[in-house]
């Protein structure tokens, strides 16, 4: 189901006891179509969370062999919600700095605030694809794929995102 940026904030309001409020953060793919207008479909969360609370709220972990454990959960209305957990809200920067495109490190807090700390803003504005870190191909080669894929939704590589895949 497509929801709007302020449904989703809502709903996942309504969804997390407050005092968690402070440590859940959307991220990704969902903040970047938040900011392009596009209403999401499923959402992609960083939480500084105790897993045992994700669980009680009907959280399910996934523990894959090469990756930390995602948390998911299917509730009727708002789509697929994917957590990651983060050791403390304070890692969020960390967290973001490993994504691979400064358009889907972006994150927002559940009062709706942007925190951007590689302006994927400006990114997102020139429909730019710019690597987040030195390594971001290197550590998933997959995503040289995904950037293809994004230039053929019209986006752009950036230099330096060009010279690292012709160095991958």
């Amino acid at each position: 189901m497509m929801m709007n940026h302020d449904m989703q904030l809502v709903a996942l309001r309504s969804m997390f006891p407050p005092r968690f409020h402070g440590s859940i953060f959307l991220v990704g793919g969902t903040v970047r179509d938040s900011l392009l207008g596009r209403p999401g479909v499923d959402v992609d969360l960083a939480a500084a969370v105790p897993p045992q609370e994700l669980a009680s709220l009907g959280f399910r972990a996934v523990t894959p062999r090469s990756a930390a454990p995602i948390w998911f959960l299917c509730p009727p209305g708002l789509g697929k919600v994917e957590v990651t957990l983060l050791d403390g809200a304070s890692s969020l920067a960390e967290d973001l700095a490993r994504r691979d495109f400064t358009i889907n490190a972006m994150a927002m807090t559940l009062g709706g605030e942007i925190i951007d700390p590689l302006d994927g803003q400006g990114a997102l504005a020139a429909r730019l694809l710019r690597p987040c870190n030195p390594e971001v191909f290197g550590d998933d080669p997959v995503r040289i794929f995904r950037a293809f894929r994004f230039e053929t939704e019209g986006w752009r590589l950036a230099p330096e995102a060009e010279a690292l895949i012709r160095g991958a």
